[in-house]
């Protein structure tokens, strides 16, 4: 007899098989929508703007048969109910893709009105989401509206064709309507005084306030005029400065009214060839300089008129702008 390895065998065992390997199953499908941010949002007329906000939290791409969305009529001021128009409603991400077609909001009772989109998909990396809408100009300024709720019925995981069930959400923020809107004021002048001949001499400060506007205001055309003016030729080459001394182009000199009577005005006309610009949610200060020449102990002072002098619109909308103009009288300058 011989040994294994004498007869050529080995003494080497068979490697085990390996071992089998068996994937996780895939995760179950969840998705669910939680509130954005709850700060009351400013929305313009006619320009398509953000009326609230979401968060998209899944772990799989949804398809959805169906997304309806509610929106409440929470004060619609003097707008009667058959004039409320919410047109255009789409829910877009971030870099601004559309995730739903543009669908108009039907009206479903007294106070709510709802929105209805098809076969929409919600892609699992889009997770801050935005509803936008357009507002017609008929709805009164200062109208409030809030989003009610916002499903998503048959929504299904877009590879597996599994059923995923998506809680509605209840939680939005309000929304005004908010126009263009702009106030004019006179601010007063420290300086009280002014020589009697000179070049450049400030007369008045003008401020404009567009913080409760709902967009940036392009104004056009606004008035200051003389309160009883002893004139006679005493002032010329008017314009306005802004506060750095940056000249603005515009139209403006000494006039007086057509009628016949003694109130000098000048008109600021053709900002910078089409309007000035004034951004929402700021205060800007103008600075008026005209070149004086005239006689001692006559006095200037300044007021802005009415808001029948003041012409602009939305920057966006190019809806009439709201304005009003504090009347208050300026700084009284003497001459001496």
């Amino acid at each position: 007899m011989c040994g294994l390895t004498a007869c050529g065998g080995s003494s080497e065992t068979a490697p085990p098989p390996p071992p089998e390997v068996i994937n996780p199953p895939p995760p179950t499908p969840m998705a669910s929508l939680n509130a954005g941010d709850q700060e009351e949002l400013g929305v313009p007329l006619e320009v398509h703007s953000v009326i609230g906000t979401f968060e998209f939290d899944s772990n799989v791409d949804l398809d959805v048969d169906q997304a309806v969305l509610v929106i409440n009529i929470i004060d619609s001021k003097t707008t009667p109910f058959d004039e409320i128009y919410i047109d255009d409603v789409y829910i877009a991400t971030e870099s601004g893709e559309r995730v739903t077609d543009w669908e108009d909001a039907e009206r479903i009772d007294g106070h709510q009105l709802r929105v209805i989109w098809n076969d929409a998909e919600f892609k699992k990396e889009n997770t801050n989401l935005f509803v936008y809408a357009l507002i017609y100009e008929e709805i009164v300024d200062e109208s409030l509206f809030q989003i009610h709720s916002l499903s998503l019925n048959e929504a299904e995981d877009a590879a597996s064709g599994e059923t995923v069930n998506v809680a509605p959400l209840e939680t939005w923020p309000t929304f005004e309507v908010k126009g263009p809107e702009i106030r004019l004021s006179l601010v007063e002048l420290e300086n009280t005084t002014l020589p009697t001949e000179g070049d450049s001499l400030m007369l008045a400060s003008i401020q404009f306030d567009t913080t409760d506007s709902g967009e940036d205001v392009l104004l056009e055309t606004f008035r200051l005029q003389l309160v009883a003016p002893n004139y006679e030729g005493d002032l010329d080459d008017c314009e306005l400065r802004l506060e750095d001394g940056t000249p603005v182009e515009t139209s403006g000199n000494i006039d007086r009214t057509s009628d016949g009577d003694e109130t000098y005005y000048v008109d600021f006309e053709e900002f910078e060839g089409r309007g000035r610009i004034f951004a929402k949610n700021e205060v800007t200060l103008m600075n008026m300089f005209c070149q004086v020449q005239s006689d001692p102990n006559r006095t200037f002072q300044w007021n802005l008129g009415s808001a029948d002098y003041v012409d602009g619109e939305g920057f966006d909308s190019f809806v009439q702008v709201t304005v009003s103009v504090d009347e208050t009288p300026g700084t009284v300058l003497t001459v001496e």
